[in-house]
């Protein structure tokens, strides 16, 4: 359904993976049509919940992210609880959640 109260509109597809917002410039009262120079199309992906001491991202927890965080801390850029420095509280702070697991 679109819906439009005036000078701007707005939609979104029944499954919220599209939205569409458009900016009628005409002189009321308004004759909205959609066109490319007035109306933006919105596409939503799905978001999947990360693990953060997912660390490579490959969606598996495993001894290889743990390498991985470990050669980025000893290159002093593992800022794990994005605090603005890498320190002894990034590697707890990681070691904890490698430990608790990923949902």
């Amino acid at each position: 359904m679109f819906f439009y109260p005036g000078a701007y509109g707005f939609a979104f597809s029944d499954n919220g993976r599209y939205a569409i917002a458009a900016l009628n410039t005409q002189e009321p009262p308004f004759n909205f049509t959609f066109q490319s120079d007035n109306a933006l199309l919105f596409a939503f992906d799905e978001v999947k919940p990360t693990c953060p001491c997912d660390w490579n991202q490959d969606t598996i927890l495993n001894s290889q992210d743990f390498f991985d965080f470990l050669t980025v801390f000893f290159a002093s850029n593992a800022d794990y609880n994005n605090d603005g420095l890498t320190n002894s509280q990034d590697f707890f702070d990681f070691l904890t959640c490698f430990f608790a697991g990923c949902p």
